[in-house]
């Protein structure tokens, strides 16, 4: 009875472990191919203008990649790891 009850929590676990894994490599994918037409941040900064008082307005404007700047590149990459042009990874 006990090891019929482990065993399936641990099926349970095992799909639930899976079904993550495979849901953010469809997701990484899907941000490969498509330009998404909002973000959760451009969301969330909807939502405090409207707190405020003001209209909602997502503002938007997508860019190449060829058309964004070196440095504007390199600053992306440092707000996310401020110590990535000393590591290998």
């Amino acid at each position: 009875m006990i090891k019929s009850i482990l065993k399936l929590i641990l099926r349970f676990v095992k799909l639930t472990l899976i079904f993550f894994v495979l849901a953010s490599i469809f997701g990484v994918l899907l941000y490969r191919f498509v330009n998404p037409p909002v973000t959760w941040l451009m969301i969330s900064r909807g939502f405090e203008r409207k707190a405020d008082g003001k209209d909602w307005k997502i503002d938007k404007d997508w860019k190449n990649f060829e058309e964004i700047s070196d440095n504007m590149k390199r600053a992306a990459v440092a707000a996310e790891d401020q110590r990535f042009m000393e590591h290998h990874g």
